[in-house]
């Protein structure tokens, strides 16, 4: 469904003004090629002040090197970049697929932190031109301690 035609009416959308915008994901286990899924992390109760820590905490959870790593946050968050190798903005009149649209301008050689934000929630996916080292991949299908559940 198109983002700009929504069933119902929500003054958050209205004040985004979306436009059509619409992204897919290709997800696949043993690929040989693209970035690979180092895990997703959801902090909820963040102030504003305490962001730029829980970000770069979630970033080094994931198994990230900040200073390595390009941040895609929303064009307000700006100031989030400090730190890491490059920051991506993603426009939010995008919506839902602001994020992927800015991953897709990249060209995959660095790790990426995806970061999303409304009111005092925080939602983080990182992704990585390698598995990473250290990352808690236990929640991953393919992962030796889920195969079989």
């Amino acid at each position: 469904m198109d983002q700009k035609h929504l069933l119902y009416r929500a003054p958050l959308v209205e004040a985004l003004t979306p436009e059509n915008s619409a992204s897919v994901m290709v997800l696949e286990r043993g690929a040989q090629t693209g970035l690979q899924y180092c895990g997703y992390r959801r902090r909820i109760g963040v102030e504003s002040g305490d962001l730029p820590q829980v970000v770069d905490a979630a970033c080094r959870d994931l198994g990230l090197v900040p200073e390595d790593t390009v941040l895609i946050a929303d064009e307000t968050l700006a100031g989030l970049g400090e730190g890491f190798a490059q920051w991506c903005p993603s426009q939010t009149r995008q919506m839902c697929a602001a994020p992927l649209r800015s991953l897709m301008q990249l060209d995959g050689s660095r790790a990426c932190l995806m970061v999303t934000r409304h009111n005092c929630e925080v939602c983080l996916v990182g992704l990585s031109p390698e598995a990473p080292a250290g990352a808690d991949l236990s929640g991953r299908p393919d992962h030796p301690e889920r195969r079989g559940v």
